[in-house]
Formats: structure tokens, sequence, C-alpha cells
């Protein structure tokens, strides 16, 4: 299951930007723009960023409902 982050720091520099995820440093290059956030209300904001990558790949899988009869 994916791990809740409990602090994001984007730093901004001229034309490059870094960012770090509980302390560790983001490993991947990250496009400069959009890059999108909403601090929340509640008890969560979220940050809406946009990978680099030569290729991707998307793994749709599909679920049977389970039925009671």
């Amino acid at each position: 299951m994916p791990k809740l982050a409990k602090e994001i720091v984007l730093t901004i520099r001229g034309g490059e930007f870094a960012m770090s995820i509980d302390g560790v440093e983001f490993p991947w290059h990250l496009a400069k723009e959009p890059i999108t956030h909403t601090l929340g209300t509640d008890r969560f904001s979220t940050l809406n960023l946009t990978l680099i990558a030569k290729n991707i790949t998307t793994i749709r899988e599909l679920t049977t409902p389970e039925t009671n009869e």
C-alpha cells in the first residue's frame, strides 16, 4: 500500500527545482511546469507535477466484483 508523505519540500532556483519527500531527495527528472499545489483545509494537501520518462507503460488490472448468491 502506498505511504502518505509527512512532508514534501519543493525548492525552486531560477530555471531549476528540486523536491524531497520526507527528507529524501526525489531522484527523477521533473518538468518545470505545470506544478500546482493545494493547501488542504482538512488533514491533507495535494501537489500535482509532471514526471519525465523515455517510456511509459500503463497496466490496467481489471477485477471482477464478488457476488453473494
